[in-house]
């Protein structure tokens, strides 16, 4: 049975990075392509992806520019990577699992590398009233759990909760009058 405990010297992120320049040196231009393609399989397995995302994996792993845009272009034409379903199912599966505001929302597809009229479709998807029935569900359901607070100290705590959510000054009145009457 082999002692891990023997090894004389900790691990370290400078080692890490040393063996994948090596590995990164090692590889030809087939190699490249064939690891640049599973990477990306591997990425959409798990989750929808944007090209940004996919090109700055790629990135990270030295994968050359050439071949990374090869690979994202094959990907593409292949109907496996697409920016407009990417923010459609981004948009809907963050308002329906957390509540949050196209503002916000918003900010979050432009980081993830999808902006202008692509976004502006996507978050289509989510009316002003939606985001009024989302701030009031989101206020009755803090204000009950904070049921034995004083009314000031529940406002002030469900102002600040609804403001951090990214809720227009409008939209926090009126989900707390719903809320705290």
């Amino acid at each position: 049975m082999v002692d891990y405990s023997e090894d004389p010297r900790p691990r370290r992120r400078r080692d890490f990075v040393e063996r994948r320049a090596a590995r990164a040196a090692a590889r030809n231009e087939e190699d490249w392509h064939v690891y640049a393609r599973n990477l990306c399989y591997r990425l959409l397995a798990a989750q929808e992806r944007s090209r940004r995302q996919l090109r700055d994996a790629m990135e990270r792993n030295l994968v050359p520019d050439e071949i990374a845009q090869a690979t994202l272009q094959a990907f593409v034409d292949a109907g496996l990577v697409d920016d407009e379903r990417f923010a459609y199912m981004y948009v809907r599966s963050k308002f329906e699992g957390k509540v949050t505001t196209r503002r916000v929302l918003a900010q979050e597809l432009r980081a993830k590398g999808v902006e202008g009229e692509l976004a502006q479709r996507a978050l289509e998807q989510i009316t002003v009233e939606d985001e009024l029935e989302a701030a009031i569900a989101f206020a009755r359901k803090k204000a009950a759990s904070m049921a034995g607070l004083e009314e000031e100290k529940k406002r002030r705590r469900l102002y600040g909760a609804l403001g951090r959510r990214g809720f227009s000054p409008e939209h926090i009145r009126q989900a707390m009058e719903a809320a705290l009457g």
